[in-house]
């Protein structure tokens, strides 16, 4: 079963392109769950393709550093065989003030 569930920031988050079938490309913030020994937590950063209704939803209400949750799927993309995330849900839980 191929299934990601990720909770994080948005990190950047493109307009819809619609020459590409109205898809775009989000960059999203997710802080690990374990500190480093100097008590802080990183991130990691991870590739969201989204499409239609998704990528328009958050253009339209969302901004950087707005917090969400994206179920989906990886996927490999055809350029560069690197895996990114392809979203089929997304929750917004709270929005960036």
């Amino acid at each position: 079963m191929n299934m990601v569930v990720l909770v994080g920031r948005i990190e950047k988050l493109e307009k819809p392109d619609t020459d590409d079938k109205l898809s775009c490309i989000m960059l999203m913030r997710v802080e690990r769950t374990f500190q480093e020994p100097d008590g802080t937590y990183k991130c990691d950063c991870f590739r969201i393709k989204l499409w239609r209704g998704i990528a328009e939803t958050l253009a339209d209400s969302c901004k950087e550093n707005d917090l969400i949750a994206v179920k989906g799927r990886l996927a490999e993309t055809g350029e560069d065989n690197l895996g990114m995330v392809c979203a089929e849900k997304v929750s917004i839980l709270t929005l960036a003030s």
